[in-house]
């Protein structure tokens, strides 16, 4: 593959398959060969027939424009994936970013607010309830206080063992027998303080003590749910399209989300869960995808950014709604009947152009692209002529290999880059899921506390359109040089306050 950078233009891409290849091109500065075959642009080295790296240069501003012919041979690669110069050639004609792209662009941001809702609400359904050994039917007559200083061993911090008491007859013996006995026993069941929330699954089905793992079986179920659907949908999307998987997806999560908030048993919640995590993996990758392929290079990274706001949002949204749904069955329900309305989108998005483009049906990719140019009040002429190039060069090349993950793999260069973006996904999310999902373990008031994390990630978010312009790789290791010297300061942090620091650093 070569790729040559025309002033004012989006990139043009020049297959090569297997035979010298000659073109002519306007550079943005001087091209050279030397004894490593490849395309030198200011002097910098940003293409060889070994890394078939593909990266976007700017070349607006002083351009010395040369016509040059350049014959480089390329043994042994196809092409992969999409042909540059003919997606380009289409979106240069639609416009990268006008009314059509802002509105579908909108309608996918908002699919952000039920993820959150999903994503985070175990902060919700797991907050922290102070909780004691229920007393039985001769001591319902003390207070809480009282039943606790006679019942409950003591800890080295001052407080109550609530897992725990003492091994006492409690029909006969009377307070001065606690003093006297110091063996315990596990409680058998528990009572709550339900000032905050009337029931969360841990007061319904006593997820405490010994059974207090269960929660974090929950959400690892979830996360394990994410992952799971980021790679089906994925590759449902790749072969049958992006709008049936996405609408169905946004189906599933709402239905699974009812059925979850319902489950007369922990088992069925789990596996409820598990479905609306695979749903919403879905509805992630799906959104961001389609977003990406109808919006222009130029625009990608700022839409790319602005995605990501409304997330924050509805992590403020969902606060609210566990304000008014102190249950959290009527919580849950609540959250998948609003989420089931995007349902609706079935009639306002369109299917992925550029995926019909790439599968052959360029008369179904025409009628959106018509549709988009006339949206954006382009010349519809232009884009007519742009497809119709796009299946004569197709017709020319004979088609397209496609891309699979070995090849994120197959030469040193890529493979070093894609195993160190792995890591970095991997822990970012571990830090942003790590800390934000234990909120309801800060104290205080868990509804601020909630609108605080989701507010703190707005200015995060937009800070990240003006840190890019520094460059992605050191604004990167920035970004988690900060992060892990920050989460080392929160050991000074007093107890309590830990995670609402800890939340601020992840996201900001």
């Amino acid at each position: 593959m070569i790729y040559f950078a025309k002033p004012g233009l989006a990139e043009d891409l020049y297959i090569v398959q297997k035979k010298e290849f000659s073109v002519t091109c306007y550079i943005c500065a001087m091209l050279t060969l030397n004894e490593r075959p490849g395309i030198y642009m200011r002097g910098k080295h940003i293409f060889s027939s070994e890394s078939m790296l593909h990266k976007d240069y700017d070349c607006k501003g002083s351009v010395e424009k040369k016509s040059l012919v350049v014959s480089l041979k390329v043994p042994g690669y196809r092409a992969m994936g999409y042909h540059g110069s003919t997606s380009d050639a289409v979106q240069v004609a639609v416009g990268d970013f006008g009314r059509w792209q802002a509105g579908i662009s909108l309608l996918m941001a908002f699919l952000k607010l039920p993820i959150a809702w999903f994503q985070l609400s175990i902060i919700v359904l797991e907050t922290h309830t102070d909780f004691w050994c229920a007393r039985p039917h001769s001591y319902a007559n003390l207070s809480v206080d009282e039943w606790r200083n006679f019942s409950h061993p003591r800890l080295r911090n001052g407080g109550y063992d609530a897992c725990r008491i003492y091994n006492l007859n409690y029909t006969n013996d009377d307070v001065r027998d606690a003093s006297e006995r110091r063996d315990t026993v596990e409680c058998q069941s528990w009572e709550y303080n339900r000032e905050v929330f009337k029931e969360n699954i841990v007061t319904e089905w006593n997820l405490v003590c010994s059974r207090s793992v269960m929660v974090d079986i929950a959400q690892a179920t979830f996360m394990l749910g994410v992952l799971l659907g980021n790679v089906l949908f994925g590759i449902a999307a790749d072969r049958i399209g992006r709008k049936v998987p996405l609408i169905f997806a946004i189906g599933l999560q709402a239905a699974a989300g009812v059925l979850s908030a319902y489950s007369p048993w922990f088992s069925g919640f789990l596996v409820a869960r598990f479905f609306m995590a695979v749903a919403t993996g879905g509805t992630m990758i799906i959104s961001f995808v389609l977003v990406m392929e109808i919006v222009g290079n130029k625009w990608r990274t700022t839409i790319a950014i602005l995605y990501q706001i409304p997330f924050s949002l509805g992590i403020c949204l969902m606060a609210g709604v566990s304000y008014l749904q102190r249950d959290w069955r009527d919580f849950q329900f609540t959250l998948s009947a609003i989420s089931a309305v995007f349902l609706v989108y079935w009639w306002f998005i369109p299917e992925s152009p550029r995926w019909l483009m790439a599968v052959g049906r360029d008369m179904e990719a025409l009628r959106i692209f018509e549709s988009a140019a006339r949206w954006n009040n382009r010349d519809v002429t232009a884009v007519k002529e742009a497809v119709q190039r796009t299946r004569s060069e197709r017709e020319d090349f004979g088609g397209d290999r496609k891309a699979t993950l070995a090849d994120l793999m197959r030469t040193p260069n890529l493979r070093r880059n894609s195993l160190s973006l792995f890591f970095s996904w991997f822990m970012a999310g571990l830090s942003f899921f790590g800390f934000s999902q234990t909120l309801s373990k800060v104290g205080g008031n868990v509804f601020v506390t909630t609108v605080i994390a989701g507010i703190i990630g707005v200015p995060g978010t937009l800070a990240c359109i003006y840190v890019v312009r520094f460059g992605r790789k050191k604004s990167i290791c920035t970004s988690h040089i900060v992060t892990a010297v920050s989460c080392l300061l929160l050991i000074a942090v007093p107890t309590g306050q830990h995670h609402i620091s800890s939340d601020f650093v992840v996201r900001y």
